[in-house]
């Protein structure tokens, strides 16, 4: 926003700033955690899932992915191809559903 003077001359402009380095350093820490907590969580042999409270498939892990055939690329979180593909090819919702 400019400043002006009582004459109305531009005297200079009025800003606000907000250092956001820690939090930009924050989100990478975030995303990097993330990343390593995929890996192992794909490295494990034993099926690993997660279910919202509807029951729909948010997160699984490589080994799931493989046994039903799935090998499709990128993450396999809620909204991606597997989690659907999954329900449809094996009826995995009905063999494993939580109690």
């Amino acid at each position: 926003m400019p400043l002006h003077d009582a004459d109305g001359r531009s005297i200079g402009i009025l800003g606000i700033y907000e250092d956001i380095t820690e939090q930009k350093q924050a989100e990478e820490v975030l995303a990097l955690n993330e990343k390593r907590l995929r890996q192992i969580i794909d490295l494990v042999p034993h099926f690993i899932f997660a279910k919202d409270r509807d029951g729909r498939f948010i997160l699984v892990n490589q080994a799931l992915a493989d046994a039903y055939g799935y090998h499709g690329s990128g993450s396999y979180r809620k909204g991606t191809p597997i989690l659907s593909n999954l329900k449809k090819r094996s009826g995995i919702s009905a063999k494993m559903t939580t109690k």
